[in-house]
């Protein structure tokens, strides 16, 4: 279980919107689940990829795979 906390706030020192979790050497991932502390919901996502960025809206039925560029360091 990873939990992690977004907060909004633009200055200093504030948490920012864009999340990284990093699974480790999991082999898959059973669920995602958010929490909306503003409109008391919670979204359950399943079946959700792994090595992908991902933009979560609330209310939306699933997860949305943004594009990245892949860049490898040290090779």
């Amino acid at each position: 279980v990873i939990y992690k906390h977004v907060n909004s706030g633009g200055s200093f020192g504030a948490n920012p919107l864009l999340q990284t979790v990093g699974l480790g050497q999991a082999q898959r991932l059973e669920r995602l689940e958010v929490y909306w502390p503003t409109s008391d919901t919670r979204q359950v996502f399943t079946g959700v990829a792994f090595d992908r960025a991902l933009r979560i809206v609330e209310g939306e039925d699933r997860p949305i795979v943004l594009e990245r560029v892949r860049t490898t360091l040290g090779k």
